[in-house]
């Protein structure tokens, strides 16, 4: 065990390595971010179809296809950051010695960890919010306006605080590993505020370069969107900007590297070597 060298300074260095190690595989990653553009078109044609079926008129608009294609590129977010977790834990040369169904397997593993900690996370938040509702309530206008201010950012800090403590489990559904929710809480008892300042020093800057590229794109190109729209052009302008997010591809993969190389630090210095579990078999 490491836990005496998991300082702050070590973290963010031991990260940045990790993703420059990583670098000349970010492009074959990343255009696995370009795979379901052709599902957003495909999602298109089978709406068109439908709406042809139903003798419905186009203004009315069908979202099945595009239902289903949230749903699957919700499982394909979790299979690219699964093989982003094996890259910056096993590295270039190893990360892709698995067969694929194995591969799947550990994604569906990783999606449900991700959920429930995303689950968790968004309970503490509100949480966090309703007992400062009650505060301002009780303390009356006086209260409230601290409340206000105070209560989102806490109730932020809180969640991602939450959420971050489980990064080893998701380290050891990519290897297949059994590290539970329990022991990831366990093993980063104490470590909290490291965590998230080596989160943060490294996501913030990315992930808000990657919303002002992003968001900006999607005004020049489709405007705002109209809430009075019809459904037709609501599913449109969401399609579009789907497609904007994935174009923009490499910039967010950045984030999601820089948040893995975190995880597999954290893996490395209080679980243990990160070996896949198949060993030889790899």
């Amino acid at each position: 065990m490491t836990d005496e060298r998991l300082s702050l300074q070590n973290l963010v260095r031991g990260a940045v390595v990790r993703v420059q190690d990583a670098l000349l595989h970010h492009a074959a990653i990343a255009y696995l971010y370009i795979l379901p553009a052709l599902g957003l078109v495909m999602s298109d044609a089978f709406d068109a179809a439908l709406l042809i079926l139903l003798r419905r008129p186009p203004e009315d608009g069908v979202g099945l296809a595009t239902a289903l294609y949230g749903l699957a590129v919700l499982f394909w977010g979790a299979f690219i950051m699964t093989s982003w977790y094996r890259l910056s834990l096993l590295g270039p040369a190893e990360y892709l010695k698995i067969d694929f169904a194995t591969l799947i397997k550990r994604t569906g593993r990783f999606l449900l960890y991700g959920i429930g900690i995303a689950l968790m996370a968004v309970a503490v938040f509100y949480t966090v919010i309703a007992v400062f509702g009650l505060i301002a309530t009780a303390t009356g206008s006086a209260g409230q306006g601290l409340a206000a201010t105070i209560g989102t950012p806490i109730a932020v800090a809180s969640s991602l605080a939450i959420a971050l403590r489980f990064l080893p489990a998701l380290a050891g559904a990519a290897l297949g590993r059994a590290v539970g929710m329990g022991d990831a809480w366990r093993l980063t008892t104490g470590h909290s505020s490291r965590i998230i300042a080596a989160a943060l020093m490294l996501l913030i800057p990315v992930l808000l370069l990657s919303g002002l590229v992003e968001g900006g794109l999607t005004q020049v190109i489709f405007g705002p969107l109209d809430k009075d729209a019809d459904n037709a052009t609501a599913l449109a302008w969401i399609k579009g900007s789907m497609l904007i997010t994935i174009a923009l591809a490499p910039l967010s993969g950045a984030a999601n590297a820089l948040l893995t190389a975190v995880a597999a630090e954290l893996y490395a210095r209080l679980v243990g070597p990160p070996l896949d579990a198949r060993g030889m078999e790899v």
